[in-house]
């Protein structure tokens, strides 16, 4: 009798599913016919919410969290958090795309149309692809430090021994992958705020040696 009512009566069959949190990078038209297929009709008592949420991680790669609450008895709701771009990587033939701070690639853009730094990338890129390699979290911790010293980064572009940064896209910054990169964001800062008594402007700092190369126009 009581096992009828809860499981055989459709009393407790999923028959509304609500979702939020899908903005542009997680399709709300796919997640919503993944859930239809999966759980639309199902028992809400035999739906594990954990299971559902792993579903949802694994087919939804822009998905940084989601959370899925049953609402009895008879509503499931989902609540997504999307990844958030944090730079822009480039190829060679300048075809870009948005990345969060995972380099997960999240959807493309145009070379000259974001205000996001550039990263230049010598690999394959895709959306969906995690860009595992050196240049990633080096890249990240440079823009980090940049940011805390108020250096506006216009692009940097990963090499075997060092990275290669411009600063508005007018001063070139190169810093060995063996340096502390909060030290030598420092020096970079004091050298900007530096004033020559003949009004000379910089557009190069080396930092790949053990003395500071600084070169004038």
């Amino acid at each position: 009798m009581i096992y009828g009512f809860f499981f055989l009566s459709g009393r407790y069959n999923v028959k509304h599913i609500y979702v939020a949190g899908t903005e542009q990078f997680v399709s709300k038209e796919d997640l919503n016919n993944l859930l239809n297929g999966q759980v639309l009709g199902a028992n809400i008592l035999g739906l594990d919410p954990k299971d559902l949420e792993s579903a949802l991680r694994d087919n939804f790669l822009g998905i940084k969290s989601v959370t899925v609450t049953k609402d009895f008895p008879d509503i499931i709701e989902v609540l997504v958090l999307e990844r958030v771009p944090k730079s822009v990587v480039c190829d060679p033939k300048k075809e870009c795309f948005y990345i969060d701070g995972e380099g997960y690639v999240l959807g493309a853009t145009g070379y000259d149309e974001t205000d996001f730094p550039i990263i230049d990338y010598s690999g394959d890129i895709f959306i969906g692809k995690i860009l595992e390699e050196d240049v990633i979290p080096v890249s990240f911790e440079i823009l980090n430090f940049s940011k805390k010293q108020k250096i506006s980064v216009s692009s940097i572009s990963y090499k075997p021994d060092y990275s290669e940064m411009y600063i508005n896209d007018d001063i070139v910054v190169l810093i060995s992958h063996s340096k502390d990169k909060s030290d030598a964001l420092k020096i970079v800062a004091s050298l900007l705020n530096l004033k020559t008594d003949d009004g000379r402007s910089i557009r190069k700092i080396d930092l790949r040696y053990d003395k500071v190369v600084v070169s004038y126009d």
